[in-house]
């Protein structure tokens, strides 16, 4: 049987590399927000498969959270936002978004690897809508 003071121990050994993750993940995103809100893109985009399916980044069974650039508490930046699963596959909305550095610890180590691609689609996006309108601007009206 095991004391306290062994259990402890145990408990000293991971909680410090654990730590040391969660503020790894901290500085992620507060870096990929600093650099979105100086970019200013204003527009909404969730992190997807090539299929087109929201990426789940947290799956609780019945919801998972996704992963995306939205405005929450008036601010563009990083969120997740709940959503229900539709047979593996992230279906409707069950809530707003939620900055990701205020969103539970497993959500922000769950979506720090995940943040260079959000990026990309955020800025694949941004290429996208200036095309449409570039397209747009040489038509005559």
């Amino acid at each position: 049987m095991s004391t306290i003071e062994e259990e402890l121990r145990l408990l000293a050994e991971v909680a410090k590399p654990l730590q040391k993750a969660t503020d790894e993940a901290n500085a992620a995103i507060q870096a990929a927000n600093a650099g979105i809100a100086a970019v200013a893109p204003g527009i909404e985009v969730w992190l997807t498969t090539e299929s087109g399916q929201r990426v789940v980044i947290l799956d609780l069974f019945v919801c998972g959270h996704c992963l995306g650039v939205s405005k929450a508490k008036g601010v563009w930046q990083i969120v997740v936002r709940p959503c229900d699963l539709n047979e593996g596959k992230a279906g409707m909305w069950q809530g707003e978004p939620t900055p990701l550095i205020e969103a539970s610890r497993e959500d922000r180590l769950a979506a720090a690897p995940a943040l260079p691609s959000l990026v990309r689609a955020l800025t694949e996006e941004c290429n996208r809508l200036l095309n449409v309108f570039l397209q747009a601007a040489e038509r005559p009206l």
